[in-house]
């Protein structure tokens, strides 16, 4: 099977949010895991904002972003334009 990694259900995995467990377990199990690279950016900018809000410590978001990036090694990432990869990785909001 072949499943996509979206970004609220690798957020709720990360954060130990409900269903965390359930969520490890598909891309375990599955011949392939698919993520877009705007998966990659939000899943990454959460991180870092629940740190700079002190919702997490320094060491809690270094330990996420180690599981995130080990997970994502196996991953394929699917790509997206650099406009739109810029505007994401931008402050929001970001004007047009």
């Amino acid at each position: 099977m072949i499943v996509y990694a979206e970004t609220s259900a690798v957020l709720r995995r990360l954060f130990n949010e409900d269903a965390g467990e359930q969520i490890l377990e598909v891309p375990q199990t599955s011949e392939k895991v698919l993520c877009s690279r705007l998966t990659l950016i939000e899943t990454r900018q959460v991180i870092h904002r629940a740190e700079t809000e002190s919702r997490i410590s320094e060491a809690e978001a270094a330990e996420l972003f180690t599981v995130f990036g080990q997970a994502v090694a196996r991953w394929a990432v699917l790509e997206i334009s650099s406009e739109v990869a810029r505007r994401a990785e931008g402050v929001f909001p970001d004007a047009f």
